[in-house]
């Protein structure tokens, strides 16, 4: 049996990945394979997608998913989805396993902790060299892990060094990078008369993005009315300060507005006089027109 304590000493390579796969079956390019994993909600997420082609498939779209548990390894959750999707749920709490299919659903005593398909792949990645046997408790039964000769296996930066494990049953053979990261290499695993085998194509490391800090304090009130002009240096205190003043005269308030209209008529005085010399000519007119009817 496995020693988790020894397992889980080496938690190091629980961060964000992404490796790529291209099928290959009977000799003929057969799909591609995609594993991603990463941090969620305090739990490691490790992704497989499978995309299967001719002859094996036409487009078909298999996803399984395993939340693990950081501090233990073990998954907190199974997920797959296809042509049969079902769920296998590792409640400790509850001390419950179950499995949901459709509108069916089992539990059965959980008694260990157990591994899924996906989660006994990162567990053979953090395997100590030593071990050459090992048991993993799966929900189905014991997984035998068996360590064959190392061999040197083709990858994208060239050929490396590679740890060979037999698994039985599932996966027959997995290839491991014997250096760290211990990257997986190729999974081989028979289908009628031929083996299909996952061969990594390309690597990539996501960088985890820590949320950086916004700024909560609220803008100096002579600041929010400015805006620098693109390709303009930015303004200096003094003429934010005109500008917020500048910004105030052109939004006057109502008696701003009637200060304006009185100043505005008392600045043409001429407009008056005009008015009072129409009306002195007219009254003049009205007298002489008296004058001569008497």
């Amino acid at each position: 049996m496995l020693d988790q304590n020894r397992y889980s000493e080496s938690h190091a390579l629980f961060k964000p990945e992404e490796f790529q796969f291209s099928l290959h079956y009977a000799g003929r390019l057969a799909g591609t394979e995609r594993w991603i994993s990463g941090f969620e909600k305090n739990q490691f997420v490790i992704r497989l997608e499978t995309v299967l082609q001719s002859p094996l498939g036409n487009g078909q779209k298999r996803v399984q998913t395993s939340k693990l548990e950081p501090s233990t390894g073990f998954p907190n959750s199974y997920q797959e989805s296809g042509d049969r999707p079902f769920e296998t749920i590792f409640d400790r709490r509850a001390g419950l396993v179950t499995v949901k299919q459709n509108r069916d659903e089992a539990s059965i005593a959980l008694t260990q902790d157990y591994h899924d398909p996906v989660s006994m792949l990162q567990l053979l990645r953090e395997l100590p060299d030593d071990i050459t046997v090992a048991r993993v408790p799966m929900v189905g039964g014991m997984a035998l892990v068996t360590r064959l000769e190392d061999e040197f296996v083709s990858s994208p930066w060239g050929e490396v060094l590679a740890r060979v494990y037999y698994v039985r049953p599932g996966v027959n053979l997995v290839y491991i990078e014997a250096a760290e990261p211990c990257r997986p290499l190729k999974f081989s695993q028979t289908l009628g008369k031929y083996a299909l085998e996952a061969v990594l194509t390309r690597t990539h490391t996501p960088q985890q993005t820590q949320p950086t800090r916004r700024e909560t304090r609220e803008p100096n009130r002579d600041q929010r009315h400015v805006r620098s002009r693109p390709g303009q240096p930015a303004p200096s205190r003094g003429q934010q300060k005109a500008g917020f003043d500048k910004s105030k005269a052109a939004q006057p308030n109502r008696e701003q507005r009637l200060a304006q209209q009185i100043k505005v008529e008392a600045a043409k005085p001429e407009d008056t006089e005009r008015k009072t010399g129409r009306k002195r000519r007219r009254f003049r007119k009205r007298n002489a027109k008296s004058e001569g009817n008497e």
